[in-house]
């Protein structure tokens, strides 16, 4: 016929032999469920739901997990509280899928462990006739929101994966032997066990993440031995009274350069700060140089009085 009508309808007829052939795939697949079938599409610029989700009755529940939600059942779990309290015709639907995660003992399901149903206990203050304990690291938290800060002091809150991360990574900057890749990366595979995961690809990629931090923190170090820097103290721990509150933490490093300078180093493993205006007001720094200025830790093997501070900076690798 091509060569007759000089028409081409080999493409169109490869398609439709193709699409034959998977729509009665698709009927035998969807044959196989006996209690329930779960049918899944990817949308996004690249890809397209197949027509064959068009067959999907309308009244049949759906999900639509959305970009911002983690491919994890923590990530799940959290759309689907959202949903229920959200209400409307969804919300049945969550609560059903809420109560088998819950079944299965899945971390946030069960509304015993939500916050916030139960009534009031105090309304007084926090600390009356106390010391209020006052750790640098939380005092952005602090100004930013004094709610956020409450909250998480009082209930709690699991540390993100990145933070456990940068907990060992940590570990390798004050344990590690020598400066290099292979030493550092050493304490940190030696502890990487520690974490916990929600899913294969995330410790996954965790795992590529602290290379990189490794790579980084090696490089910063290499530096620092070439220029004939010294470090004076690690995990230097100081309690700084200040009106009724007490600063109290550790500075992961104590620097001193060829001249005396003291600097002090704060190692972070999240998102850089590029505004130097944020730098200078930092209070987590600030914090840390009132302890210096107040000699409220000690330098082993160094007498406070012949240095002098050169202030303090932020590590991020």
């Amino acid at each position: 016929m091509r060569v007759v009508t000089g028409l081409d309808t080999a493409a169109v007829d490869e398609r439709r032999q193709v699409l034959g052939d998977e729509l009665r795939m698709f009927a035998l697949a969807i044959s196989r469920a006996r209690r329930r079938l779960v049918i899944a599409a990817v949308a996004n610029d690249d890809e397209a739901p197949s027509v064959f989700m068009g067959l999907v009755p309308p009244s049949s529940p759906s999900l639509d997990v959305g970009q911002a939600t983690a491919l994890t059942l923590r990530g799940m779990v959290g759309r689907l509280r959202r949903e229920l309290v959200a209400g409307g015709v969804r919300a049945p639907f969550a609560a059903a899928s809420l109560a088998a995660l819950a079944a299965q003992s899945v971390p946030g399901a069960d509304p015993a462990d939500w916050h916030g149903l139960i009534d009031i206990s105090s309304v007084g203050p926090l600390y009356e006739g106390a010391t209020v304990p006052v750790s640098p690291s939380n005092l952005e938290k602090l100004l930013d929101s004094p709610l956020d800060w409450f909250l998480q002091k009082m209930a709690g809150s699991d540390s993100a994966v990145l933070a456990q991360v940068g907990t060992i990574v940590h570990a390798a900057l004050e344990t590690a032997e020598d400066s290099s890749v292979e030493a550092l990366w050493a304490v940190i595979e030696s502890r990487w066990s520690e974490l916990l995961f929600d899913a294969p690809w995330l410790a996954e990629r965790q795992r590529r993440i602290a290379k990189k931090f490794t790579a980084a923190l090696s490089e910063y170090l290499r530096d620092f031995e070439r220029d004939g820097k010294t470090v004076v103290g690690r995990e230097s721990r100081f309690i700084t009274p200040v009106g009724n509150a007490e600063l109290c933490g550790s500075i992961d490093r104590v620097e001193r350069s060829a001249d005396g300078t003291i600097v002090i180093v704060d190692l972070k493993t999240g998102t850089p700060v590029t505004s130097q205006s944020k730098i200078d007001e930092h209070p987590q720094l600030s914090a840390y140089q009132l302890a210096y200025a107040s000699e409220s830790f000690a330098l082993p093997g160094v007498e406070h009085e012949s240095l002098h501070g050169g202030g303090a900076k932020l590590l991020f690798v």
